[in-house]
């Protein structure tokens, strides 16, 4: 699945905060027509990958390569995140969640670029790694 080619708002969360951020997130998505992405930061820190891998499910891998629905995160397990994600898509916002399959803060900024993304939504816990990265704007929700 591809997010259609618009500016993109991006939510910088970890899986069982993302609440309030995605909130203002949407808001500000909202107010510029633009899609939110749900990037959650504590994915790629677990034990194992979240996403399926050619060698874990075949043929899986495919379903999950892309921006995720709710559907799909509840599937991997990210329930917290899936309901943000459904609360701000009932709310008008097209918004998808990503689940990064490496470590590391390069990882939302490289996926903020690839998705020209200038405004980055980060909690206070996030607030000082987002602010390093080489993004545009960054708002602490």
């Amino acid at each position: 699945m591809q997010i259609p080619a618009q500016r993109t708002v991006v939510a910088f969360v970890d899986s069982t905060s993302s609440g309030p951020v995605v909130a203002a997130a949407a808001e500000r998505a909202a107010s510029e027509d633009a899609a939110l992405v749900v990037f959650v930061a504590d994915a790629a820190r677990r034990f194992s990958r979240v996403r399926p891998t050619w060698w874990s499910a075949s043929g899986q891998e495919a379903q999950f390569d892309g921006p995720l629905t709710p559907v799909q995160l509840e599937l991997l397990g990210e329930h917290d995140v899936a309901v943000a994600v459904l609360r701000a898509r009932e709310s008008g916002v097209d918004t998808y969640g990503w689940l990064p399959a490496q470590r590391g803060a390069g990882g939302v900024a490289d996926y903020a670029r690839g998705r020209r993304a200038d405004v980055v939504f980060a909690s206070a816990a996030h607030a000082a790694l987002a602010a390093a990265l080489p993004l545009g704007t960054v708002v602490t929700a």
